[in-house]
């Protein structure tokens, strides 16, 4: 792992020197390609997946979820990576669903029931096949050395993660349908978890060393709302046009919000900064997320038709920690 890097001072608005183009960082090629042909492992078996439980599980991000996962953890083994591509889809599928109900938001009441129960290890039914996919997800977890240390807070991420989705449903309706906008803060308790980062990360942690878990949680936080609100700037054209809940509709500016972004990706790196100086795993993930998660919403909205969006823009709140872990 690279040394961990070091924020830096704010320029002066008035003396500062126009900053030259960022060069180019070296990339070692040995990782590079052994990471590569992971994500390529990784990715025959999601295919295999999606095409054995069918709708609603994406086909079409099938790349994105095995590149961010062999890339983000790349010491863990192919089959904790390949479970944790599962997580991604999995997630995707329940955001898709409930965005895409046509009918009363209270008809999906029986689904998200489903997928709580299944969190907690509860048998559900085989006939609904987003709780049938989380319990599978769950038993596989169950057989990692520190499922037992997490357990509690991964299943308590999954229910924030359920929770969330069905407010940002009921939240998107009413605004489009002329109700005032929602408080910001009340959208971004909920944003923390339903962006997937938090139950995604605390699964992988399963597969690492036992440690405190909630001394990381911050960090954690941190991290996934930073994921959240890039998401939003990438996505608000797509988003709005399909009627979904974000910041930017909620009457947040977006110099507001990467300003936050970078304030959280910052704040992320404080929290952790010791631990990624002893390379500590779980750490590591955190942070390795926000990075990853940040930077792919600054080139590209990989869910926007066609899986591109526009290109890189002038967002800067990623350029002083480029070269981190």
């Amino acid at each position: 792992m690279n040394p961990v890097p070091t924020r830096p001072a704010a320029p002066d608005p008035v003396s500062a020197p126009v900053p030259a183009p960022p060069q180019p960082q070296p990339l070692p090629i040995d990782a590079a390609v052994d990471t590569c042909v992971t994500a390529l492992r990784l990715i025959d078996r999601l295919a295999d997946w999606t095409a054995a439980n069918g709708p609603p599980f994406p086909a079409a991000h099938v790349n994105v979820f095995c590149l961010s996962t062999a890339f983000v953890t790349p010491w863990l083994d192919v089959d904790t990576l390949h479970l944790a591509t599962r997580i991604w889809s999995w997630i995707t599928a329940l955001d898709d669903t409930v965005d895409n109900h046509p009918g009363d938001l209270a008809e999906l009441d029986p689904i998200l029931a489903n997928c709580r129960a299944a969190a907690g290890g509860a048998r559900v039914d085989a006939a609904d096949p987003i709780a049938a996919a989380l319990a599978g997800i769950r038993a596989d977890l169950a057989d990692r050395s520190g499922f037992a240390t997490v357990e509690p807070l991964w299943r308590d991420t999954v229910h924030r993660l359920v929770d969330g989705m069905r407010y940002e449903a009921v939240t998107g309706r009413a605004l489009a349908t002329g109700a005032a906008p929602a408080e910001p803060g009340e959208y971004l308790r909920h944003a923390v978890h339903t962006v997937g980062v938090p139950m995604y990360v605390t699964a992988l942690w399963a597969a690492m060393p036992p440690f405190d878990a909630p001394a990381l949680l911050p960090a954690l936080r941190d991290a996934a709302l930073a994921v959240r609100l890039a998401n939003d700037l990438r996505g608000h054209a797509r988003e709005s046009a399909e009627g979904n809940l974000d910041a930017l509709r909620l009457g947040l500016t977006t110099e507001q919000v990467r300003a936050m972004v970078g304030d959280l990706l910052a704040r992320c790196h404080d929290r952790l900064a010791p631990l990624l100086a002893a390379a500590f795993p779980p750490a590591v993930a955190v942070h390795r997320m926000a990075v990853w998660g940040t930077r792919i919403y600054q080139h590209i909205d990989f869910r926007s038709p066609g899986g591109r969006g526009p290109g890189k823009d002038d967002w800067q709140f990623l350029d002083w920690i480029t070269g981190a872990t």
